[in-house]
């Protein structure tokens, strides 16, 4: 064997032997299909507070719910059969959780420019507490650009889920149950509910 070719062979083992030895101590847990916290690459995110209006036009901040966990929902649509199955959904979920998480349901003006008491129609006879973004102050306060949208807080304030988009309620719950059980968020694909907002 001359000399290029035995450089060339011992370049290969090195390297080989580099990559291997270098990969002992990962994780490969994401490999198998598995996702890592969020935790582990980024610091949390404390929840910006911002004010809306209740059904009797009373000024209502998110800091006035802290010290559980809160779910907030911002929609901004106006009534229609799939919308109300949706809201429906997330008054069976307030009701089983109610002594547990705070629940913010937020109708964002932005998105829909009929009045106040239009946007109630979407919400009326269920029992969670229906909000009103009249100043859009939630709006700004997390640069709203999609409905619906999920917010989940821990009970410290920090957001512990957001996402875009609806979402059945196994999905929900879940993610309910991991926060009120202080398990680290764990970044998935959510499973849709089917609606479609327009």
């Amino acid at each position: 064997m001359n000399k290029r070719k035995l450089i060339i062979v011992l370049s290969v083992i090195l390297c080989t032997s580099l990559i291997f030895t270098s990969c002992e101590g990962l994780d490969f847990e994401f490999i198998k299909g598995e996702f890592s916290t969020c935790d582990e690459y980024q610091e949390k995110v404390r929840a910006s507070d911002f004010t809306v209006y209740d059904q009797l036009n009373n000024k209502v901040s998110y800091s006035d719910h802290k010290g559980k966990p809160t779910v907030v929902l911002f929609y901004g649509v106006s009534y229609s059969v799939v919308t109300r199955e949706y809201m429906m959904m997330f008054d069976t979920i307030y009701r089983k959780y109610k002594d547990k998480v705070n629940f913010m349901i937020v109708h964002l003006s932005c998105f829909y420019m009929g009045n106040k008491e239009d946007a109630e129609t979407l919400v009326a006879g269920l029992s969670f507490p229906a909000y009103f973004d009249l100043d859009r102050s939630a709006e700004y306060a997390y640069s709203v650009t999609g409905h619906p949208r999920t917010i989940i807080i821990d009970a410290d304030g920090y957001i512990y889920h957001d996402q875009t988009g609806t979402i059945d309620s196994s999905y929900l719950e879940k993610h309910i149950g991991r926060v009120l059980n202080g398990e680290p968020y764990v970044t998935e694909v959510p499973k849709r509910c089917g609606c479609y907002f327009k």
